[in-house]
């Protein structure tokens, strides 16, 4: 929908020049003018006929008032929550005095007597849509000094309708703001790895992957295959281990080669129990290892499938039914504050190398810190990943050095709450995300990776 969301010709217009009160009364009065004329023809055929009886003449006048009735009542009640849109934001641009009006002066009357009557000579104009569950509300710049403020009504807009604010487009002639309508929900990781939401009535929906994608909630996928790569940031307690594992967990059942690097040894440093031999890192010469092995899988690809003679125009590692290779380095900030330089830059080398021309082959980095500021994750390793997801609460600065940008976010609470941004989706600002929920009470995260893991024969 994000190439229609300008074409707001299909959205509804409100300005003061025609409010939807007038709208609603003017199609009542020509169906009523329309009603009319039927009951008159109808009786005074009924008059001029012989064999005319009192039903002749009452049912016309019952049929009537009943078609007449259940006509208003469709204009009345069809499309509730849009007429009640319309008139909130008819209501917001009165209240703020978004528009300009102008006193006139009637011809005299026989009596010399002038009246005077106001006139909407200017109304800001606003389109709403309700599509796929959002309300997009677009804003009009005209040029003029009321609509100059359509920059900064987030506040506004979100207390009118009482909806969270997902998104906002800022163009040089509109300002578009999406409501979320039906909310993005949380996905319930149970036994053997089903994902499911329970919805209103109690009913579970089950969520499966696509080809090359992970379902992060009920609503959402991304799509690892063309917006490769992932940065994970949270504080201690904020529920990044375990969002982790949830996506270790996915990219095994696309039957993915998963290589986990924990400088800290901390609960990915388990996944050892579990895993291949050389697939879990934790000193600096392992992580080291791990790198280069990944590098030259994917150099391997390289030279036989792009420089090769199986190289065939357009193809990815989808197309050449490879197995994709994902590389979870936990901590990426511990390393380096552990590490010899000279390890270091080596294994620096290698990840800005799959970073750079993994997508392809299939070759995948999921960086996560507490830490994401620009020693640990450098501005440009950030802008090229293409998901990101911070989870508990963070400094202003560490969402900048996230997103990219100073966004005014809110508070979270709870474990697995915070934001998500997911580039190449058009959005503007990162929106609030709940992290798949695990019980570990009831769900053996290591038993279910090791059985993914002896399914995929590693």
């Amino acid at each position: 929908f994000l190439a229609k969301e300008r074409n707001m010709t299909k959205g509804k217009k409100v300005s003061l020049y025609n409010t939807p009160i007038k709208n609603a009364m003017k199609k009542i009065m020509w169906f009523s003018i329309f009603v009319g004329i039927f009951i008159f023809c109808f009786y005074v055929s009924a008059i001029f006929s012989r064999n005319t009886t009192e039903t002749d003449v009452i049912m016309p006048f019952i049929i009537a008032l009943i078609i007449h009735l259940g006509i208003y009542i469709y204009i009345k009640y069809r499309n509730r929550d849009l007429r009640r849109i319309e008139k909130k934001l008819n209501w917001f641009i009165y209240s703020n005095n978004l528009y300009t009006e102008e006193t006139f002066e009637r011809a005299p009357d026989k009596d010399g007597k002038v009246k005077r009557y106001k006139k909407v000579i200017y109304s800001v104009t606003i389109f709403y849509r309700i599509h796929g569950g959002r309300l997009y509300i677009e804003c009009a710049k005209d040029g003029n000094k009321k609509s100059s403020n359509f920059d900064n009504l987030e506040d506004e807009f979100t207390a009118l309708f009482g909806l969270d604010l997902e998104d906002v487009k800022n163009g040089n002639n509109y300002v578009l703001y999406v409501f979320t309508i039906d909310k993005e929900r949380r996905l319930n990781v149970t036994r053997n790895g089903q994902k499911q939401v329970i919805t209103e009535n109690g009913v579970a929906d089950y969520y499966a992957n696509q080809l090359g994608s992970l379902t992060l909630n009920s609503h959402v996928e991304w799509e690892y295959s063309k917006l490769p790569h992932a940065l994970i940031a949270g504080n201690t307690g904020g529920g990044k281990t375990f969002f982790i594992n949830y996506l270790v967990m996915e990219f095994l059942k696309d039957q993915a080669e998963v290589f986990v690097c924990d400088a800290k040894m901390s609960d990915l440093y388990a996944l050892k129990r579990v895993m291949p031999d050389k697939h879990v890192a934790s000193t600096e010469g392992q992580i080291a290892q791990v790198m280069r092995l990944a590098n030259e899988k994917m150099e391997e690809r390289y030279a036989k499938y792009i420089e090769g003679e199986e190289f065939k125009y357009g193809y990815d590692y989808l197309d050449h039914n490879l197995s994709p290779i994902v590389v979870f380095f936990d901590e990426i900030g511990a390393f380096k504050a552990i590490a010899d330089k000279k390890v270091a830059e080596e294994v620096n080398k290698y990840m800005r190398n799959i970073i750079l021309k993994g997508r392809q082959m299939g070759v995948f980095m999921i960086l996560s810190t507490q830490q994401p500021n620009a020693d640990n994750i450098p501005t440009e390793i950030r802008d090229m990943m293409g998901l990101r997801v911070s989870l508990g609460n963070m400094s202003k600065q560490g969402y900048t050095m996230i997103f990219g940008d100073n966004y005014d976010l809110k508070t979270v609470d709870g474990k697995g709450h915070g934001y998500y941004f997911i580039d190449g989706l058009g959005w503007e600002r990162p929106r609030e995300y709940f992290a798949p929920f695990i019980d570990k009470y009831n769900v053996d995260l290591l038993s279910e990776i090791e059985n993914l893991v002896k399914a995929n024969g590693m």
